[in-house]
Parts: C-alpha cells; structure tokens; sequence
C-alpha cells in the first residue's frame, strides 16, 4: 500500500495523523531493538625512532565492566593521590629510574588485574628497518589497522566474542594525529570489517583521548611501555633500572604469548590461532 502509493489520504488530518502513527512506531522499534553489544579497545603506540615501532592495547569485551573498571581505578587513585611519590599519572616513561614510586605502579597494575574481567592484552609489532619506502605514520596506521583484525579472530577463536559487536576505538591523543590521519584510519578499518564481518562487526568510533581522562589508557600505555622497554632497550642496555624491573614484572604478570614471523606478512590478510589471553604478534624476520 505504501510502497505502490494506494489509498493515500484525501484529507490533511489524516494525513498528519498516519505521519505522526508512522513515526512513533519508528520511535518504538529503535527503542525495543536489541542493543548490539560493545567492545572497548584502549590502545598506545611507541617505538617510532626505534628499530620495533609497536602499537599495544587492553581490550574490554563488555563496555558496562569497562565503565566500572575505570571508575574504581579512578577512587582508588584519588583516594592515594596525596601519598608521598604517588604519580600524577601512570605512564610508562615517568616510572622513576631508581624505583621511588614502583610499588605504586605495581599496585595500580595489581589493583586492575584483581577487579577486571572480559579483558585481555594485545600488542602488534614490526621491525621497521625491514620495511622500504613507507612513512612512520602509515605504517602505525598500518598497525592500529592489523591490531583489530587479528585481535578480532583472536577472540573469535577463543570463544570469548560473538557477533553482533561494535567496536569502541579510544586512542592516546598523539600530537601527531590529525583529522585526516583519524578519517584515514577509521575508513581502512570500517571497510575491512564490512568485507570479513558483513556487518557483524562494525567500528563505532575512533577516539583519540588525554589518557589522565581514562586510567585504562594509562594501562595500555603500561603495557604498551613494557614491550618497548624489552624490545627495543634491553636487547641494547646492559644496565637494567626500574623500568625493567616493572616491565619484566607486568609481561611475566599477563603470561604474555609472543608469535614471531615474516615481516611481509603484515601487509596481508592472514591471522593466527593463538587461545592466550595475551599475545604479541611479532613481524621481524
């Protein structure tokens, strides 16, 4: 009837009133539809000027315990912020050399694994100096890109995701990053979703953000710090400080599974079955 355009209304009235009975049953579609469920990703990059460029991230596969996690790490930050060598904010970098404050990284680390749950650690890594004529931010792009798709089949394969999802992408803000950069990546990923998920799964957004705004970024960045540290310092360094003492800690912590191959491989389709709930997939050969 509709579709033909039979047996339209003669009469304003009740035209607007089949109008305003057409729009609420809209409203009441949308709002009795399922929501389709949502992953949280919390990623950082590292290692542009070193020899691994590497990008790592924590992912929630539950956005409600995503959204509780971040709030009792925040009450438990606060309620320590005024302790003697307590941070300002948990990053990799500003851990100090001689340990003053490790116990409280430690603890923070300590504090996420004992309340998180639906989570797990993954890290994608290159060996950029294998790879000719290509830009440092194409291939991070590259590798924000890779880190989806092969964390994607990584939990498909376990049995811990099912479709429908959508994917909530939170970045650290990188002054590097552009609008352009950001609408780039965001395409790649879409399509690439679309054509292996057909809809299934489907990227919501891509949200650079402060990580002082989100203690889960500050835990990606933990993470992401430790492969760099032991990727691309200790292989050099001989003195070791408290860097690699938490580094050593946190990766021995998560049971961090390494999958080392062709540095060719990246630019391709393939993916790895791997049932650990913390992987690094390592492209350096």
């Amino acid at each position: 009837q509709n579709e033909f355009k039979l047996f339209l209304p003669t009469k304003e009235k009740i035209k607007r009133f089949r109008q305003d009975k057409e729009e609420l049953e809209k409203e009441y579609q949308l709002s009795t539809k399922p929501e389709t469920l949502s992953i949280d990703i919390f990623a950082d990059e590292t290692g542009k000027t070193d020899d691994f460029t590497m990008v790592g991230s924590l992912w929630i596969l539950d956005q409600k315990r995503s959204a509780e996690i971040q709030r009792d790490l925040t009450d438990w930050i606060y309620s320590n912020k005024d302790k003697s060598n307590f941070p300002k904010e948990f990053h990799f970098k500003e851990i100090d050399n001689k340990g003053h404050d490790l116990d409280f990284y430690i603890e923070f680390v300590e504090r996420f694994l004992t309340i998180a749950d639906m989570y797990s650690f993954k890290a994608i890594s290159v060996n950029k100096t294998k790879i000719k004529r290509m830009r440092t931010q194409e291939l991070v792009n590259e590798l924000f890109y890779q880190l989806v798709r092969q964390g994607i089949e990584h939990e498909l394969e376990t049995k811990r995701l099912e479709p429908p999802r959508q994917i909530h992408y939170i970045k650290d803000d990188d002054s590097d990053d552009s609008r352009f950069t950001i609408k780039q990546l965001n395409q790649k990923i879409t399509d690439a979703l679309t054509t292996h998920y057909e809809g299934k799964i489907i990227l919501n957004s891509i949200v650079p953000m402060n990580s002082k705004l989100n203690p889960l970024i500050q835990i990606a960045d933990l993470f992401t710090g430790s492969l760099n540290r032991i990727y691309n310092h200790q292989s050099k360094n001989k003195t070791n400080n408290a860097k690699d003492e938490f580094a050593n800690y946190f990766l021995r912590k998560i049971k961090l599974y390494e999958i080392s191959t062709e540095t060719e491989k990246l630019f391709g389709d393939s993916t790895f079955k791997v049932s650990d709930m913390s992987v690094v997939y390592l492209y350096h050969k």
